[in-house]
């Protein structure tokens, strides 16, 4: 467990103190949680001595950098490895069910009527992600740094876009890109 605090206060300048703490907590319920990663779930795997709905609103309402984030894990993770390469992918999913926690918080373009959204949850969306594949003495190991939700509009440029956004924050590096071409 020392060494989890050690790797996390690497991340302490990114964060307020309280927004800190959560971070932690939230890291290491997630670690430590052995069924479905719900917020509860995590939430009770944590030694997180804080409100339940904080940590909820941690992850659905606080204001943080993820692009800072993921920069910051990033070169964490090319410090510890020594061969590695990126691999970009977009990811269309489909949602489940009546409701999924936090979709409210992102904005559904593709149903309008009378200039108002009519939906509050999204029925479908396309994420944009990055993974750093690292070769270990005898593994290979994809760690996801970064995500990000697209938005509708021409896919291509959405695409492109999204890339470059990334690319001009993380080390020049080999992308390797699945899915569909650009």
């Amino acid at each position: 467990m020392n060494t989890l605090n050690e790797i996390l206060n690497v991340f302490r300048p990114l964060f307020a103190y309280n927004g800190y703490a959560l971070f932690c907590a939230f890291i290491t319920g997630f670690m430590f949680h052995t069924g479905r990663k719900t917020v509860t779930g995590t939430y009770l795997a944590s030694d997180f001595k804080g409100s339940y709905w904080s940590m909820v609103e941690f992850l659905s309402r606080s204001v943080w950098d993820a692009d800072a984030v993921a920069r910051m894990m990033i070169t964490l993770l090319q410090s510890i490895f020594k061969d590695w390469v990126y691999v970009y992918d977009e990811t269309h999913a489909i949602k489940t069910g009546k409701s999924q926690f936090g979709l409210h918080f992102f904005r559904n373009h593709k149903y309008q009527k009378r200039s108002k959204n009519q939906s509050k949850f999204l029925w479908g969306h396309q994420f944009a992600a990055l993974g750093l594949l690292c070769l270990g003495v005898s593994q290979v190991v994809l760690f996801p740094v970064w995500v990000k939700m697209l938005t509708p509009g021409d896919e291509t440029l959405n695409n492109l876009a999204v890339l470059q956004s990334i690319l001009s924050r993380i080390p020049l590096g080999l992308i390797i890109k699945e899915g569909k071409g650009l």
